[in-house]
This record gives C-alpha cells, sequence and structure tokens, in this order.
C-alpha cells in the first residue's frame, strides 16, 4: 500500500473534507466517498457522468447495515455471502441518514460489506457509510477532472475486473440481478444436454457456452467492451480454451448485435432464439421445468416473429418452441429508440395512436390534461409522426407502458437507463398497497390482449380529483398483478399446465412489480417460478439461448400439440 497507514490517513481526510478518492486494490478500481454528506455524492456522480443509478454503500459491519435497512435473516445471510455482493434492501424508515443522492429513483438501498483490507481500513477509520462503485473509475482522472487521492493496495487475490454480484430476495428466494464476479467459473446447469459445444451471444455483450449439461456465462464486463468481437475472443480463449462451438444461437432481429457476430460463422451453424422465449426458458432450465409451461416475459421492444416489438406477451411453450397466446396492446414508438429515454413522448404515443380495441376510448378532455404540460413543440411532431407513419415502430412492450404511466403521473418524463421509471414508480407508492384500477382484456386475432385505455383514464381522472400519486402508483401495480393473473388464467387453458415462469428486465427493475406478480400469480393457484441463478434481465438472455438450441438439437422432430397456431 502506498506509504502505508499515513496514505490511508491523508485519503481518510479528504473524504473528511467531502472530496472523492479513487481506490486500487484487490477488489479492481473505484470510487470513493462519504455517503452521508450529499456534496460528496453529487461530487463523485459528476466524475462518473451518472446522474440517477442508485450507488452501492458499503458498510462495516451487519450491525451498521440494520441502522441503514430493513433486514431479514436472509439478507443478513446474502451480504456475508461469497463474493461480497451488493444486496437490494428496502431503506429504513425515518429514512437513513444517506445523502438522498445516493438513491434519487427509489426506496432500495444497495448495501455491501468490506472485502478487501483496505476498504476494512477505510471504513474502520472514516466510521461511516462509503459509497464504493467502480463505475468511472477507468483511470485517475474521471471525467477529465483529477481526483484528491490515490490509494494503490497489491491484490491479494487476483480479481476478475467485472464488478460485484447485485443480489435481493423476490418472494422469499435470492436471485441474482447482476451475475457479476467470479460467477462465470460457476456453471449453471443445462436440463437438456448440449450434443455439441454451443455458444449463445445473448444481446452481443454476455456470452455463454454449454458443453453438456454445463453452461459457462460471462461476467457483465464484457457489457462495456468498444470492441464486442474482440472480447468475445478475449473471453473464450482465457475462460474456457476449449473446442471451438459447433452451433451459435443469437436473437431472432436481424440488427441486434448478437447477430452480427453470428455472422462470423456459417449459417448452417447458426440457431436463432426469440428474446422473450429465451428469457421464459431460461427460467424454466433454471428450475428444470421440462413439461409445458406459461411464460410471462416482461421486457423492454425486441423484434417478434411478426416483425413488431414485442415486451408484453404471454407464452406457452417448452424449452423448444412457443406460442404467443397473450399481450399488451401495442403503442408507437415517436421516433424509435430515441423514445425510450423520453416517457412523454412514449405517453403521447398512447394518448394519440394506441392499439384501439373495440368500445374503449379516452375522454378528449383527460388527453388533454395531460398534453397541455408538454412542449407545444413536441406534441406537433409526434402528431406529425403518427399522421405520416414515418419513424414510428409499433410495440407491445410492458416496460414502454411503465415507462408511460411515469409520465402521466408526473414522475418523470425523461430517463437516462433502462428501468429507471420502474424504480421511480415503485418509489412513489411508498410501500403501500392500492386497489387495482380499471382495466379489460379483448380477445384480438386469437390472441388475449390487455388494454390499458381504462387504466389510463383512471390514472388522469384520479389525478384531476386530487388522488395521490402515491395510490395510483399502487393502484397501478395492483392492475399489472390483476392483468397478469387474467392473462395467464387464459394462457393455462391452452397448455393444460399451472406452471408459470417469470423473466424480463422489468422483473429485474422493479422489486414491487415482481413481488405483486408472483404473489398474486400463487395467490391464483398458479406454480411461480422467476428467474435466480441468472438474472431476468438481459444478461440471462444468452443461458436462455443455449437452453432453447440445446432443446431443438435435442427434439428436432417433435411437435406438441398445443404449438399448432390457431
Amino acid at each position: 500500500m502506498a506509504r502505508g497507514h499515513q496514505a490511508i490517513a491523508a485519503a481518510v481526510a479528504v473524504v473528511d473534507a467531502g472530496a472523492v478518492i479513487a481506490v486500487h486494490d484487490a477488489d479492481g478500481r473505484a470510487l470513493v466517498c462519504d455517503a452521508t454528506r450529499p456534496r460528496a455524492v453529487a461530487a463523485l456522480r459528476g466524475r462518473a457522468r451518472d446522474w440517477a443509478r442508485p450507488l452501492p454503500v458499503m458498510v462495516s459491519d451487519r450491525e451498521v447495515a440494520r441502522r441503514l435497512a430493513v433486514l431479514t435473516a436472509d439478507e443478513e445471510r446474502l451480504l456475508t455471502s461469497r463474493g461480497s455482493p451488493i444486496v437490494l434492501v428496502t431503506a429504513g424508515r425515518p429514512r437513513p441518514p444517506l445523502a438522498a443522492g445516493v438513491n434519487p429513483v427509489g426506496e432500495r438501498v444497495g448495501l455491501r460489506l468490506p472485502s478487501t483490507r483496505l476498504q476494512r481500513l477505510l471504513l474502520a477509520m472514516v466510521d461511516r457509510p462509503l459509497v464504493v462503485t467502480a463505475d468511472g473509475a477507468s483511470s485517475p482522472h474521471v471525467s477529465g477532472v483529477p481526483l484528491g487521492t490515490l490509494l494503490v493496495d497489491a491484490p491479494e487475490t487476483p480479481r476478475s475486473s467485472s464488478p460485484p454480484s447485485v443480489v435481493w430476495l423476490v418472494d422469499g428466494r435470492s436471485a441474482f440481478v447482476r451475475r457479476g464476479r467470479g460467477e462465470a467459473s460457476t456453471p449453471v446447469r443445462l436440463p437438456i444436454p448440449a450434443r455439441q459445444p454451443i455458444l449463445a451471444l445473448g444481446g452481443g455483450h454476455t456470452f455463454a457456452i454449454a458443453e453438456g449439461h454445463s453452461a459457462h456465462v460471462s461476467e457483465p464486463s464484457l457489457e462495456h467492451s468498444a470492441n464486442p468481437g474482440a472480447a468475445l475472443d478475449e473471453w473464450l480463449d482465457g475462460a474456457l480454451r476449449r473446442t471451438p462451438p459447433a452451433v451459435v444461437a443469437h436473437d431472432l432481429d436481424p440488427q441486434d448485435p448478437s447477430t452480427r457476430l453470428a455472422a462470423r460463422w456459417p449459417k448452417a451453424c447458426r440457431i436463432a432464439v426469440q428474446h422473450h422465449h429465451a428469457h421464459v426458458a431460461s427460467c424454466a432450465a433454471e428450475h428444470e421445468i421440462d413439461e409445458a409451461f406459461v411464460g410471462v416475459a416482461y421486457d423492454y421492444p425486441r423484434m417478434g416473429e411478426d416483425g413488431t416489438l414485442w415486451g408484453g406477451e404471454i407464452l406457452v411453450g417448452d424449452l423448444r418452441t412457443y406460442r404467443r397466446v397473450g399481450r399488451f396492446a401495442t403503442t408507437p414508438l415517436p421516433g424509435g429508440a430515441v423514445a425510450l429515454r423520453r416517457p412523454a413522448r412514449v405517453a403521447l404515443g398512447y394518448l394519440l395512436a394506441g392499439e384501439r380495441l373495440g368500445r374503449a376510448s379516452m375522454s378528449p378532455a383527460l388527453v388533454e390534461s395531460y398534453v397541455r404540460r408538454l412542449p407545444a413543440w413536441e406534441v406537433a411532431t409526434v402528431r406529425r409522426m403518427i399522421g405520416s407513419g414515418v419513424n414510428i415502430p409499433m410495440t407491445s412492450s410492458s416496460a414502454v407502458l411503465v415507462d408511460a404511466v411515469a409520465s402521466l403521473l408526473g414522475l418523470r418524463d425523461d430517463t437516462s437507463f433502462n428501468g429507471e421509471a420502474a424504480l421511480i414508480l415503485e418509489g412513489a407508492t411508498r410501500g403501500q398497497r392500492g386497489e387495482e384500477l380499471p382495466w379489460r382484456l379483448v380477445n384480438h386475432d386469437g390472441v388475449w390482449v390487455y388494454d390499458p385505455t381504462p387504466t389510463f383514464s383512471a390514472l388522469l381522472a384520479g389525478l384531476r380529483d386530487g388522488a395521490s400519486v402515491s395510490v395510483l402508483a399502487a393502484g397501478f401495480h395492483a392492475t399489472m398483478a390483476s392483468v397478469t393473473v387474467a392473462l395467464c388464467v387464459e394462457a393455462a387453458r391452452a397448455v393444460h399446465s399451472d406452471v408459470v415462469c417469470l423473466s424480463g428486465d422489468l422483473f429485474a427493475a422493479s422489486h414491487a412489480l415482481a413481488t405483486s406478480v408472483a404473489n398474486a400469480l400463487r395467490s391464483a393457484g398458479f406454480l411461480v417460478y422467476g428467474n435466480e441463478r441468472v438474472p431476468s434481465s438481459d444478461d440471462g438472455v444468452c443461458y436462455g439461448q443455449l437452453v432453447v438450441a440445446a432443446a431443438q438439437m435435442a427434439w428436432q422432430k417433435v411437435t406438441p400439440p398445443w404449438a399448432a397456431r390457431p
């Protein structure tokens, strides 16, 4: 350690003064500041150029953790588990003595115990919780601003450059939100063995390879690579050192990064897997479900079989194939991907040109009550896009619906990362349960469709009549749970199964939604499963692709009766 305890004492003085330090030890490079001082947290965010994501908080021991959060015995066990993961828990009430900027968008806090001697010394000498985050700490100068102090300690044990895992308890079971450092060395079982080595490219950033019953999933450090192709080569060579894959699984979308990477292999070696089937198959495979099941994929927009962007899907299927039996109503995305960072634009799309299913319609006065608070130029631009039909892809994404609701309630009109609106909406409930809002299902071309028009009307009418945002947000969560149950009841009739598998980015973003949906389904008599060993986010899609590819290779000539299209 540079200059020993003298250097640490100097670093502590910098932290006490409200500045940010950089640390490089066995845990990798990190930015560190006092988690209780708003200006220090703001300074760290400025250096990392990250203004919204929740920041992890490191505490010296479980006693300090108990003062900051409401911890169950299982959550305390997770805190002390292998790899020193970040554990997402409910913040204490009254609000713990952490700077509001630690988590400006939600009610949960990510806690972690120290895992290196330098971290333990810093915590002991500062005697306060610390923000310790690897984000943006790739050099002594972050965002062009020199750091106050750089501490360097020789690694005790060489570690991966990946960030630590992030875990939480959902429905009483621990689950990875991020499968981080060291987890790539722990294989995940494949229920159907790979006859030949299979490489799955996920979304182009997180990869997996299978041999026999073992699936090895890469760490999320590849996600930040400027050259995914080179990162793939390095991962395969350094982590596996095995025979090149005989089969490559990738996304169905020809424009997806995984599909472009797959072009490096002959076409005869490639298997395209629909994104949301991969999600629910990953969950089913984890729990070794080898029969037909109902899959709930709540996700951001990804290409479906019909050329539209899916994401609010109820599928019936097995590990090999599937059929779509339910979905959310579609809406245009004005401006395409641009709209995914502008919930206000998504909400406009729903109100002005969302899929109209039969008699449902919205009061012009309610629509106007929302439209008039947005910039006139933006409303005119969206109307023009809708009128021309240019650059307005249609999507059934449930995550897009959540974004729209966050804007309708005045919680957030812009976002900086996927899941931000879901976190804000969850925080707005303040932990309370709500009564469900109006909703309806419509059978459209043989597929059951959730029509959110009555839900939107109730939200806007509630605001007009003075209802609190927290009550309306809680009501929306209850509505999503009831809608999911109704869709799964219809799907169960098609597949003759009471097994439901939940997966997708939305379940990885919103603990409240994941919990309420699981509880509602279980109360309705379903056997409910969620991802545990791989994330339900896109980081777990590569595992789902392996599962589907292995199943298709094993049963190429078998077509179950439920799979026939109507």
